[in-house]
């Protein structure tokens, strides 16, 4: 579907950011993707310290500009706001 759709970048969120959302980033950086984990939108059923640690790898894995807010997610939508998509 990703390719069929021509999608370059991919938002990532949810639980279990040192495993789920982490293992779904990396995956997409290694196909080619530009990955996008929204910190503020996972968390960790272990804890707070699991959550940053995941954050922490993923900052090595996919770069430090990938990790993205919700406020950022927003604004970017906002900007393409009326641009034609996909069907």
């Amino acid at each position: 579907m990703v390719r069929g759709g021509g999608w370059t970048d991919l938002v990532f969120c949810g639980i279990a950011t040192e495993s789920c959302v982490l293992k779904s980033a990396a995956d997409a950086f290694e196909h080619g993707h530009a990955p996008w984990i929204v910190t503020d939108a996972c968390a960790s059923d272990a804890g707070t310290d699991v959550h940053d640690a995941g954050l922490v790898v993923a900052r090595r894995l996919i770069g430090t500009g990938q990790l993205v807010t919700t406020e950022h997610v927003v604004d970017q939508l906002a900007a393409y706001a009326g641009a034609p998509m996909l069907e």
